[in-house]
C-alpha cells in the first residue's frame, strides 16, 4: 500500500511525500515501490542511489527494474550487459525491456534482426510502439466515422492519452454531443488539461447530470479549486450517491476548509475505512487531519495504514 500511496501522492505533485512513501514500501520489500523510488531519485538527479534501488529490485524479480538497469548499461556503452538485463526484464513480461531488446538486436544486425523484430512485436502488442496504437485506432476511426459513439469515445480517449489533443477533441465532442456521458467526462478532462476551466466545467456538469459519478467528482474538485465550496459539496454528494467513494475524501477536506470539523472527520474516516482505489490516500489525509487537530497518537496510527493494495 505504500507503493499505491506514493503513486497517488506523485500524481498530486507531492513528490517529497511520495518519496517517503516509496522508501517505506521499498524498505518493507515492495518491488514496485523500490522501482518507483529509483525512478523518482533519478529524476531528482541522484543516479547512484537510484541505481542501488533498481539493482535491489531487479535481483529480487522486478521486471521494469531489470529493464532500467539495462538502460544504465546501454548508456554506459556496455551492450552485452544491457542485453542480459533487457532479456531478464523481457522474459519476466516487461514491455519496455522487450522494446529495448528488440531495438538493440535490430540495430546490431548480423543475423539478430529476426529475433529483434519478435521482441518489437511483443512491445507493440503492449502498446508501447506508436505503430500499434495506429493499428488499433484505424478500425475505431472507421466505426466512429459511421456514427458509432462508443468507438468515437474509445478513439478520442486513446488519442487524448497519447497527447493527440486536437483529434481527440473532435471524437470526444462527437460522442459527448451524441449523449455519451463518459465521453463528456473525458472531454472535460481534456479541456481542463488545456487550461480551459469554463469548458471543462460545462462538460463535467453535463456528464454528471447524465449520471456519471466520476464526472461529479471531477466537477467538485474543479469547483473546490475555485473556492466555490458549497457547489463543490453538492457535486461530491452526487458522486457519493453514484458510488464513487474517493469523493468522501474530497468532501471531508472541503468541509474542513469550511470549519465543519465533525463532518470533515466523518467523511475522511469513510474514505480511509471503505475499500476503494484511493483508500491509502484517504488514510493519509485522515492522518494529516488528526495531526492538525493535535491528536498525534491516532494520527500516527493512521499514517501507518497500508490498506488493501
Amino acid at each position: 500500500a505504500y507503493h499505491a500511496l506514493g503513486s497517488v501522492l506523485a500524481e498530486f505533485g507531492r513528490m517529497e511525500d511520495a518519496e517517503v512513501a516509496y522508501r517505506e514500501g521499498a524498505m518493507l520489500g515492495s518491488l514496485a515501490a523500490a522501482n518507483n523510488l529509483a525512478t523518482l531519485l533519478m529524476e531528482k538527479g541522484e543516479p547512484d542511489e537510484a541505481e542501488k534501488w533498481w539493482y535491489r529490485a531487479a535481483i529480487a524479480g522486478s521486471p521494469p527494474s531489470a529493464g532500467n538497469i539495462g538502460v544504465i548499461y546501454l548508456n554506459n556503452g556496455d551492450e552485452a550487459m544491457a542485453e542480459l538485463w533487457f532479456r531478464r526484464g523481457a522474459g519476466m513480461g516487461d514491455p519496455g525491456s522487450a522494446y529495448n531488446l528488440g531495438r538493440l538486436l535490430v540495430d546490431r544486425g548480423g543475423g539478430s534482426e529476426e529475433e529483434g523484430v519478435h521482441w518489437l512485436q511483443v512491445a507493440m502488442r503492449a502498446g508501447l510502439v506508436p505503430e500499434l496504437a495506429e493499428a488499433v485506432e484505424s478500425p475505431l476511426r472507421t466505426r466512429a466515422e459511421s456514427g458509432d459513439l462508443d468507438a468515437a469515445y474509445s478513439l478520442g480517449r486513446g488519442l487524448r492519452d497519447r497527447g493527440v489533443l486536437d483529434e481527440a477533441e473532435r471524437w470526444l465532442l462527437m460522442a459527448a454531443e451524441g449523449g455519451h456521458r463518459s465521453a463528456a467526462n473525458s472531454l472535460g478532462q481534456l479541456y481542463l488539461r488545456q487550461g480551459n476551466e469554463v469548458a471543462a466545467e460545462e462538460w463535467y456538469r453535463k456528464s454528471a447530470e447524465a449520471g456519471e459519478g466520476e464526472a461529479a467528482l471531477n466537477l467538485g474538485n474543479l469547483l473546490s479549486s475555485q473556492d466555490r465550496l458549497d457547489e463543490a459539496l453538492r457535486s461530491y454528494e452526487q458522486a457519493l450517491e453514484a458510488g464513487v467513494l474517493p469523493a468522501a475524501m474530497s468532501m471531508g477536506l472541503t468541509l474542513e476548509r469550511q470549519g465543519d470539523l465533525v463532518g470533515a472527520e466523518r467523511f475522511l474516516r469513510q474514505a480511509a475505512t471503505e475499500s476503494h482505489a484511493y483508500q491509502a490516500f484517504g488514510a493519509y489525509n485522515l492522518s494529516k487531519f488528526l495531526e492538525r487537530q493535535g491528536r498525534t497518537q491516532e494520527a500516527e496510527q493512521w499514517s501507518k495504514f497500508r490498506g488493501g493494495g
